[in-house]
């Protein structure tokens, strides 16, 4: 698999943010399979270091369920901002190269920015291509316009919203719906 499912768990929207978790899991969208998967929290001392922090963002935090705020204050494993990126690194290269993984993301300027921003912060460029990103709302706003059908909203989420990793998995299941979607789309039309 070289389909990456990657989420952020963040301190502000900015594309400098401090990141709290990351999230990310391998898939095929052509099939829906989920593959190995990753989690790793970042250590709370290391957000005003290495990241932006908003004052809104943390009001949202605040307005989050207790389980939310839990999963990310009171993580049992927490890594320096820079072990977890090296954790990332070596989490896809156990799994494919760097030049063939596409990292897939909610946006194209948020989770992927702010992750490729902190690799090159700590000076760590073997990274993905830029132009193998993908973008998670693009595609379900195509599928949307062609079938009516807005796969972020009609697939049901499992696990805990505003978990990287829950909220990474989610995110495959419904580029993976996208995806069913236009080749039945694709097939009716021939």
């Amino acid at each position: 698999m070289n389909d990456l499912m990657i989420d952020l768990e963040t301190l502000s929207t900015q594309p400098d943010a401090a990141m709290i978790s990351i999230g990310a899991c391998f898939f095929d969208p052509t099939t829906g399979q989920i593959g190995d998967t990753f989690h790793q929290h970042i250590e709370l001392s290391d957000s005003p270091r290495f990241g932006h922090i908003s004052v809104d963002t943390v009001k949202w935090w605040l307005n989050q369920t207790k389980p939310a705020q839990e999963a990310v204050t009171k993580a049992k494993t927490t890594l320096p901002l820079d072990q977890a990126l090296l954790s990332l690194h070596a989490f896809i290269t156990k799994t494919t190269t760097m030049h063939k993984v596409k990292p897939w993301g909610n946006g194209s300027r948020f989770d992927l920015v702010i992750l490729r921003n902190a690799f090159h912060r700590h000076r760590m460029t073997n990274i993905w291509q830029y132009w193998n990103e993908r973008d998670t709302r693009t595609l379900v706003d195509m599928v949307e316009r062609k079938t009516g059908t807005n796969t972020a909203k009609t697939t049901t989420f499992q696990g805990l919203k505003h978990d990287a990793l829950a909220d990474a998995i989610h995110q495959a299941k419904y580029i993976s719906k996208a995806y069913s979607l236009i080749s039945a789309n694709q097939e009716q039309a021939a």
